[in-house]
């Protein structure tokens, strides 16, 4: 009797002890990124957050998804679409937060377990790959833990919007461990599966974009490392059916995206966008990126100064190779990096020079090549970084393999990593629990980083208009402090960014810091100075070089500006700003573009009404107003309670 060799009772045996240990393996992935995690799930909505998940109308229904798909060909700016979907194209993570919102709604919760679901995801991809590549059990795992707890990640994964770069990263696998598999099996369904799966990283977001390289330096270092053919015996094999069966697609999808990245979804080069090269040219941006490349390999090493912004001043930029000297160093050290990993991957040591030339090459999308208008972010690291996993998982095994104290040696080294990284991870999403928490961390570390103080100061606003609002529209003394305490933080960013330097994201920041503070200054009753700042941006243009004062954008500030005359008793310029709110309101709403058709209406009535208490506060003025139900009681408590004055005393108001 012949016995199917795969129906072999020894080798039924092995696989099934095989998914036993995978299954394992999983298991204790997924608990130690559940527990690190743990900690993240009420959290709040942060930074993107608010725009991309909290305020998109996109992901509130399933009938939105066609014209999700639909916005491929067509970018409008966020602010004059009525659908908010990024103009990146990343349809795959729109369409996921679309399932959370199914579960939990507007709550972040169902958001961010689903964030720790897509890490345990990956991170079972990262130990397949790691597995497969090395061929040692105990070392993929190791090196896979240590990825689990990474504190590099934490932005990846408890910031909602990171999401991207963590599902890139699980069909960026899924494709490459296909098309391993397909390198030992050409079959027809790998041959589909991989291009599909590319599709899918890349509709996640632009990095998987490096796939094809990643692909052909595997089949290098193979080739390389047998060296059983000659170099022509290669390129015949490069060429072969099987081989173009799989490159060709994968290869014409890169360049279709490529293409499409470049040309029609790229925010920096559409016409009114204020994306440009870090320092104004290409040069000075690659010398910066130098730096912060160096500044990566630190962070998967010494994962210690983590920020969630490195905008202006958090990260200065390099005017030359010596300014600042670290410049130079830097293009040293990743020379000699680089150099190291073509020596290991030409010198049969392949799988080494694979994981340093892994990390360089997934990393180039992000390197502002093509500027992006994030410089540097720390998610960027999370496919990068299974380069030094896989160098990691090689050493790992190279110890466990030679026995005694090298394998001891070995468990330590996991154990240590893990024990060190777990608690700095925990204590990092500590500060992703809120915007005001956040980003007085990024100020913490860099204290003249413009957009982050620009931000906790309107966080420290809006938390004292809260407590405002909660105390029937009373100045409490929580309030006041918290609105001197934005005023601080406002105009440090006017320090930080001096009048001269108001060049593009620069203008946006000072005007939004002028007006900030302007309004917080007439809240707790300093007129004067809310005056000065309110008419200075007034007198300003934006970052598109629009008049302030006539564009429609910028009607709240007029609202801001009448009520401080109001304020006063200065009823005559008062009424004269609110009319040039309504103008305003007026326009937008005829706009078809308008974003927050609701907010504008809202904004209106409340021009109107101001507008109408000043006219009754002027002698010989008799005002009516007329409202449809109880849509009145509506308006805020300080105006009704004005109104409600009026009615009582019979004065000039009348409903």
């Amino acid at each position: 009797m012949i016995m199917d060799k795969d129906r072999n009772p020894e080798n039924e045996s092995r696989k099934l002890a095989e998914r036993r240990k995978f299954v394992l393996a999983a298991m204790l992935i997924a608990l130690l990124a559940s527990v690190a995690y743990s900690n993240t799930l009420y959290n709040d909505y942060v930074f993107d957050d608010i725009k991309i998940i909290r305020d998109n109308t996109a992901i509130r229904s399933f009938s939105n998804v066609p014209r999700i798909f639909a916005n491929m060909f067509v970018y409008r700016p966020l602010k004059g679409q009525t659908m908010k979907i990024d103009p990146s194209y990343r349809p795959v993570r729109i369409l996921s937060y679309a399932v959370d919102y199914q579960f939990s709604g507007p709550s972040p919760v169902a958001y961010h377990v689903s964030n720790i679901i897509y890490h345990i995801i990956a991170s079972i991809l990262v130990f397949m790959m790691l597995k497969r590549l090395t061929g040692h059990y105990g070392a993929a795992l190791g090196a896979t833990l240590v990825f689990v707890v990474h504190p590099v990640h934490t932005e990846s994964v408890a910031y909602l919007t990171g999401r991207k770069d963590v599902l890139c990263t699980i069909f960026f696998l899924a494709a490459f461990l296909v098309f391993l598999k397909y390198r030992e099996q050409p079959k027809t369904r790998y041959a589909i599966l991989a291009p599909l799966f590319f599709i899918l990283a890349f509709f996640a977001k632009e990095m998987a974009i490096t796939l094809p390289v990643i692909m052909f330096l595997y089949d290098l270092g193979v080739w390389l490392k047998r060296r059983e053919i000659g170099f022509g015996g290669f390129l015949k094999n490069i060429f072969s059916k099987d081989s173009l069966r799989i490159y060709i697609p994968i290869v014409l999808l890169a360049v279709f995206f490529s293409v499409m990245a470049l040309f029609i979804k790229n925010p920096g080069g559409m016409k009114g966008e204020s994306v440009g090269y870090w320092g104004g040219s290409l040069y000075v941006s690659s010398l910066t990126m130098l730096r912060g490349v160096a500044h990566y390999i630190r962070l998967l090493f010494v994962p210690v100064g983590l920020s969630a912004d490195y905008s202006f001043d958090a990260f200065s930029v390099s005017r030359s190779f010596t300014e600042p000297l670290t410049t130079l160093i830097s293009l040293l050290f990743l020379g000699a990096l680089v150099t190291l990993g073509i020596y290991l991957f030409a010198r049969r040591r392949f799988l080494a020079g694979f994981a340093v030339l892994f990390f360089f090459v997934s990393l180039i999308p992000v390197l502002q090549v093509v500027p992006l208008p994030e410089r540097l972010a720390e998610r960027f690291l999370y496919l990068p970084s299974l380069g030094l996993m896989l160098l990691l998982a090689l050493a790992f095994s190279r110890l466990a393999l030679a026995g005694g104290a090298r394998k001891a040696i070995a468990v330590v080294s996991t154990c240590l990593l893990i024990g060190v990284f777990f608690p700095l991870t925990f204590l990092r999403n500590n500060d992703w629990k809120s915007p005001l928490s956040l980003y007085s961390s990024v100020i913490e570390l860099h204290p003249d980083c413009a957009r982050s103080r620009l931000a906790v100061a309107e966080e420290y606003a809006i938390r004292a208009g809260e407590t405002m609002t909660a105390a029937g529209g009373v100045l409490t003394p929580s309030a006041q402090h918290d609105y001197e305490d934005a005023i601080y933080h406002f105009s440090r960013v006017l320090d930080i960014l001096p009048s001269e330097t108001w060049e593009g994201w620069r203008r946006g920041y000072a005007l939004n810091a002028l007006s900030g503070r302007g309004v917080a200054y007439g809240t707790i009753g300093k007129y004067d100075k809310a005056l000065t700042d309110l008419e200075r941006v007034l007198h300003e243009r934006d970052v598109f070089g629009e008049k302030l004062a006539e564009s429609p954008q910028y009607m709240q500030v007029h609202f801001n500006l009448g009520e401080l005359y109001y304020a006063k008793q200065d009823f005559t310029r008062a009424i004269g700003i609110y009319d040039a709110a309504i103008r305003m309101a007026k326009h937008l709403l005829e706009n078809p573009d308008s974003v927050q058709e609701k907010s504008v209406r809202d904004h209106l009535a409340r021009s109107y009404l101001k507008k109408a208490l000043a006219l009754a506060d002027q002698p010989g003025n008799e005002v009516r107003l007329s409202y449809r139900g109880t849509s009145f009681s509506r308006i805020k408590p300080g105006n009704h309670e004005r109104v409600e004055m009026a009615q009582a005393a019979r004065e000039s108001i009348f409903m």
